[in-house]
């Protein structure tokens, strides 16, 4: 979108969030890749993984992808963010205010042609031909704009913390573990090891009324390779709960405003695709915008193309994660059994190889239109 003027604002003064989804994926890094910045972006600390093993069976084969980059990257979102804004000032037409939180849209008659901001305590007017509310799952742009969204039921809530590496961890490596009633993420970063410690929707509560020390032993059951470090969790404080949702807005625009990423569907964390279908959206609305906004030629049906193009494989990824949901997380958290889907997978490579298509690529490969570059 080269000569388009844009404006990026970001209400915190940094991009750094403890257990912001830091999975980049294959489809995120060939669209990086056409804008010749994959070679500086590996330089910051990353891991790579290539499959995706519970139990220490293989689950998704992410090696098997027609791809270049046949791998999930695991990077840290801030430098992600860093990375990708700083390129982005070079251009001219590129601007970016920190600590700036759009709060209200400014409408003339029904279309929406800007927002009024809070920057540092002051009120900051912004008018703009677009608005692109990608603000996330508690998005103030979707709140503003009322957009109605449908919820899915999920059946879990996630912990995450993380634990340092030692020398004694070569039998460790990404991937999950499920117990009777309970299952567990380990994810390989380059210092430490990042852990999703899977309970049942609400339970939250009842587990810190039964006490840490039982949450500790619970998850040593789990992991027992951590019993030498699990003493540096010192107590709730060192864990984040993840509220776990799924939604979908019903239209994802209206005139001058338009939602993409979490804003317009709340993803869950399985398979790790929010971050990455993300960018798919905002891929596609650079294809199918910077034409009409170049020309000044704008319509809402110019925003009605984005959601036409989106929306499937959207839906398709939500219907994914909702069946592996009830047919595997469900039934590990509530019957206390490893499910049969599970044990089919470990025995058909094919289908593991599926798998990764699904989670790696997605149900439509989407890259940038050469046109615009």
């Amino acid at each position: 979108m080269q000569g388009i003027k844009t404006l990026l604002l970001e209400t915190e003064k940094d991009f750094d969030r403890n257990f912001r989804g830091d999975t980049v994926h294959p489809s995120t890094m060939e669209v990086l890749d056409q804008l010749d910045l994959v070679k500086g972006l590996m330089k910051f600390p990353h891991t790579k993984v290539d499959l995706f093993q519970i139990n220490k069976q293989k689950l998704v084969n992410i090696s098997s992808l027609k791809s270049k980059f046949n791998y999930v990257t695991l990077l840290h979102q801030k430098d992600l963010l860093k990375y990708l804004t700083d390129k982005a000032k070079k251009f001219p037409s590129f601007t970016l205010l920190m600590q700036t939180n759009a709060q209200e849209l400014i409408k003339k008659g029904e279309k929406v042609v800007g927002v009024k901001c809070l920057q540092k305590g002051k009120w900051l007017t912004v008018k703009a031909d677009l608005i692109i509310g990608a603000d996330g799952r508690f998005s103030k742009m979707r709140k503003e704009g009322d957009f109605k969204s449908k919820s899915k039921s999920v059946p879990m809530d996630v912990l995450w913390f993380k634990l340092p590496k030692n020398k004694n961890d070569k039998n460790l490596s990404s991937g999950g573990k499920l117990g009777k009633g309970s299952m567990l993420v380990v994810l390989e970063r380059e210092e430490h090891w990042q852990l999703g410690y899977i309970i049942a929707k609400g339970e939250y509560s009842e587990l810190k009324e039964e006490g840490f020390p039982k949450f500790k032993k619970e998850f040593l059951s789990l992991a027992p390779n951590f019993k030498d470090r699990i003493n540096l969790i010192k107590g709730w404080k060192n864990v984040s709960l993840l509220n776990v949702e799924s939604s979908l807005v019903k239209r994802w625009y209206r005139d001058g405003l338009l939602l993409i990423g979490d804003a317009a569907h709340v993803m869950s964390p399985v398979g790790g695709v929010g971050i990455n279908y993300a960018v798919k959206d905002a891929v596609t609305t650079a294809n199918l915008l910077s034409k009409a906004i170049k020309n000044g030629t704008l319509t809402t049906r110019d925003l009605a193309k984005v959601q036409r193009s989106r929306k499937l494989p959207t839906q398709l990824i939500q219907h994914f994660q909702s069946f592996a949901q009830s047919k595997i997380l469900s039934p590990t958290l509530h019957e206390k059994s490893i499910p049969l889907p599970v044990k089919i997978l470990f025995k058909f490579p094919y289908i593991q190889n599926i798998l990764a298509r699904i989670i790696g690529i997605g149900f439509k490969r989407v890259l940038i239109d050469k046109s615009i570059l």
